[in-house]
């Protein structure tokens, strides 16, 4: 029949139009640029290809992608971002970038090549619909937001950027959920990374030097001053050496090493095997440690937050599960109050500064708030476009940098008080559905969405006082694996594997 022939017809044109795309571009654009749109060009063909040729039925390989994901986490954490490969002729580009597109293309290539991976995609997807969607509104409010500001190609470019580099771990953390154990393996890898990253802080913290900070590289933008700059600006504070690891500031560090602590006790509590548990065992100490080698009030706010949900979850579930767990609870009830409180009044100390130094800090992001909210002023609904909130509200730091301390004022002036709603309405429902999952499913997968829930929390505590978003890569990491779990707080498919 004609129609057989119609997608054959027009995979073809496609392809002969995109040649005659490649050519011109060739032989028009220079070669930094030509790069970029080769690749832009490459994926919209293949991506085509997969489509056009999808298989009726095949099984999917899920041990590639395990593997893929594997090392872009990895890399997510031990690779410092500021460390770029140069080839020649080519912009110069981070292992981190090469991998995390490569392992978003197969994701893509397998959805629209293989109709059981989409299909057990889309039955994660569809285990529990409404964050899924809270997290799509908020995404296309911020590239409207982005497109009526006040510099559109700037803020939609950068907004693709984060997209693709940040928000893509979306998918990355729903492919794991996808995966048999995949949640468990992912808790693993995090551990061991956690355990690398934080030897590599504390040693660097004993030396007083940063160990990769001598292989920082001109990266796209062709300048590495102000990389360097803030790396030695933040070293030291108050006569104490702040550690950093592979990270691009101390409190970066501290904020992953504390979200590490609820994953870590979860190992401790749920791993069969006694290598993994020693494993778990190791790296609460080394996270520990390595936030006070950070020197950062902000670590020390995630630790709190981190330890203050562990204890609420599992004193919770002692209450819900059992006689005996409930006297246990009962009985714990004063020692739980009486640890929030003291965690309490250090949060408001740590707020208020402990010293000059930390006064001063504080003062001067209270600076940073108020000209925010003044700024707001003019455009509360769409904010300014993403990349305007340090032009809006940003303070000269000791470098003469511009600089704002705090992800949820840049929500705010990206994208509105709108945006800021809709990024904290996905907090709060995920944290009400996981905190619901948590004390009422009794397994092991409890604990684990109850971790989850802790570490993203003890993330989410650091961006009141923190903009660089390299870790909301974990964040959307651990969000989106709890998604088998979310949509019945009964019990499920356990995390253990079979032995």
């Amino acid at each position: 029949m004609l129609r057989d022939y119609i997608k054959p017809t027009l995979i073809a044109l496609a392809v002969g139009l995109i040649a005659i795309a490649f050519g011109l571009i060739a032989a028009i654009v220079p070669s930094g640029v030509s790069a970029r749109l080769f690749v832009l060009l490459f994926l919209g063909f293949s991506f085509l290809f997969f489509w056009g040729f999808r298989a009726k039925s095949n099984s999917p390989r899920f041990a590639l992608h395990l593997t893929a994901l594997t090392l872009v986490i990895t890399l997510s954490v031990i690779w410092p971002r500021y460390i770029y490969l140069h080839l020649s002729g080519l912009p110069s580009v981070n292992a981190l970038t090469i991998l995390t597109m490569a392992c978003l293309y197969l994701a893509i290539a397998s959805i629209l090549s293989s109709p059981s991976f989409s299909e057990s995609i889309s039955k994660t997807f569809g285990t529990y619909t409404l964050l899924p969607k809270l997290i799509a509104l908020a995404l296309v409010w911020r590239l409207f937001c982005c497109i009526v500001g006040e510099t559109p190609a700037l803020s939609v470019t950068s907004f693709l950027k984060e997209l693709v580099y940040i928000n893509s771990f979306i998918l990355f953390g729903y492919i794991f959920a996808t995966l048999e154990n995949g949640g468990l393996i992912l808790f693993r890898v995090l551990a061991l990374c956690g355990i690398f990253v934080g030897l590599a802080g504390i040693y660097e913290a004993i030396a007083e030097r940063n160990l990769f900070s001598k292989f920082a590289s001109v990266g796209a933008d062709g300048d590495i001053s102000g990389t360097l700059a803030n790396i030695a600006a933040e070293k030291v504070r108050a006569g104490a050496y702040r550690a950093q690891s592979t990270f691009d500031h101390p409190i970066v560090f501290a904020q992953f090493v504390a979200a590490l602590i609820p994953i870590s006790l979860y190992g401790i509590l749920r791993e069969r095997t006694l290598f993994w548990r020693l494993v778990a065992l190791a790296s609460l100490p080394i996270a520990l440690l390595s936030i006070l080698k950070s020197g950062s009030r902000a670590g020390i706010v995630s630790v709190v937050v981190a330890f203050g949900l562990v204890a609420v979850v599992m004193w919770l579930r002692a209450l819900v599960h059992g006689r005996l767990t409930k006297i246990v609870a009962f009985v714990s009830l004063p020692a739980l109050l009486g640890g929030l409180g003291l965690g309490y009044l250090l949060l408001q100390e740590l707020a208020a500064g402990r010293g000059q130094h930390e006064a001063s800090s504080s003062g001067v992001r209270m600076l940073m708030l108020r000209n925010g909210i003044n700024a707001l002023a003019d455009s509360p609904i769409f904010g300014f476009g993403q990349g305007q909130a340090i032009a809006k509200a940003g303070v000269l730091n000791a470098n003469n940098l511009a600089t704002i301390d705090n992800y949820f004022l840049s929500i705010a002036l990206d994208s509105g008080y709108v945006g800021l709603v809709l990024f904290v309405l996905v907090l709060v429902v995920f944290s009400f559905k996981a905190l619901t999952v948590a004390v009422k499913n009794p397994s092991s997968d409890g604990l684990f969405v109850g971790a989850c829930l802790a570490s993203v929390l003890a993330i989410a505590a650091t961006f009141t006082g923190l903009s660089i978003i390299n870790n909301m890569t974990l964040l959307w990491l651990l969000i989106a694996a709890t998604a088998p779990y979310l949509a019945s707080s009964k019990q499920g498919p356990s995390l253990v594997p079979a032995r």
